[in-house]
């Protein structure tokens, strides 16, 4: 089984890094981010992940809103360029949707998931650092 997860994760990786159009931002300061363009996948036990390139890593602000129309957010500061991910329908077990927008005068990127409501949540950030890759896997308890 792990061969397959492997395997499948840098199918995955290979994905998320081809065909990007970096969009870049002006007056952008030294600690320059890139963000690449988001995937959402429900993985077969039930998780789902968002997954996107970021680079250099930096430690994204994480932190959940409750309530009828739940969802994680996840504010990205310095960024430099990004790639314009219109709205990511994933409709999985525990993320409806992914969201994101860029606050240009701050440079910086938002990107809610929005989750299907009444669950209870774990989420879970991972960077892959050989790759640059940051993926947030969110389940249910």
């Amino acid at each position: 089984a792990m061969a397959q997860t492997i395997s499948k994760r840098l199918l995955t990786l290979v994905w998320l890094l081809l065909g990007m159009t970096w969009i870049p931002v002006p007056g952008a300061s030294a600690q320059d981010v890139r963000v690449g363009q988001i995937q959402a996948l429900s993985e077969k036990n039930g998780t789902d992940k968002v997954c996107f390139v970021l680079k250099p890593f930096c430690d994204p602000k994480v932190f959940s809103i409750e309530g009828d129309r739940p969802r994680i957010v996840v504010d990205i500061e310095n960024v430099q360029a990004w790639v314009d991910t219109p709205t990511v329908l994933l409709n999985g077990p525990s993320i409806k949707q992914v969201r994101s927008h860029l606050h240009r005068e701050q440079n910086k990127l938002r990107i809610v998931l929005d989750l299907t409501p009444s669950r209870d949540y774990t989420a879970e950030p991972v960077y892959y650092e050989s790759e640059g890759i940051y993926c947030i896997a969110v389940g249910t308890k």
